[in-house]
């Protein structure tokens, strides 16, 4: 493959990617387990995979994934619009990329279980607490046979392992995902 084209097909993956975390305002990220990038303050989702090159995204969290010593147990307690929001871009991840590896189909069930044990719920508020790990709905343990399997603790804890990362070591991320993309 010649050199230009090389660089053309990575800028074209890459570029909406550097251009979102370019345009944010925030200095700071918060980078989960379950392939989100947040705006540390606001809790607001930075990186819409669902909008990127599932690959080179794959890439970057790769990277970024490669210490996990870089990732800490925090409880998560988003809105529940933005959980709900969270879990449908997670699955939506997780089936495009489902090439790339060969546990997401584990994984997309348990989004769809979790999904579904809220969708049949009026819920005002939801909390994940790392540990021990469980689903607090209305500051009430929501307990199931289904929300107990393994894959679905994976889920959570997933939101759950956090690490803060700096707008300058996200591009440096990128700029190493961007080496290891063709």
């Amino acid at each position: 493959m010649k050199t230009e084209t090389k660089k053309a097909i990575i800028a074209a993956a890459f570029e909406p990617i550097e251009k979102k975390i370019f345009e944010s305002t925030a200095p700071i990220f918060l980078v989960t387990k379950n392939y989100e990038i947040l705006n540390l303050k606001s809790g607001a989702v930075v990186l819409d995979t669902r909008n990127c090159d599932v690959e080179a995204t794959w890439k970057i969290f790769s990277v970024l994934y490669q210490e996990p010593n870089q990732f800490f147990p925090m409880d998560e307690e988003p809105g529940v619009n933005t959980f709900m929001q969270r879990l449908f871009t997670l699955k939506y991840f997780l089936e495009r990329s489902s090439h790339l590896t060969n546990n997401n189909k584990g994984l997309i069930s348990a989004v769809r279980t979790i999904i579904i044990a809220l969708s049949n719920l009026e819920v005002h508020s939801i909390k994940i607490e790392f540990s021990p790990l469980r689903l607090l709905v209305d500051k009430n343990e929501l307990r199931s046979k289904k929300l107990s399997k393994p894959q679905v603790r994976v889920i959570f804890a997933g939101f759950c392992h956090q690490r803060e990362i700096n707008k300058q070591e996200l591009f440096e991320a990128i700029a190493e995902a961007k080496q290891n993309y063709l």
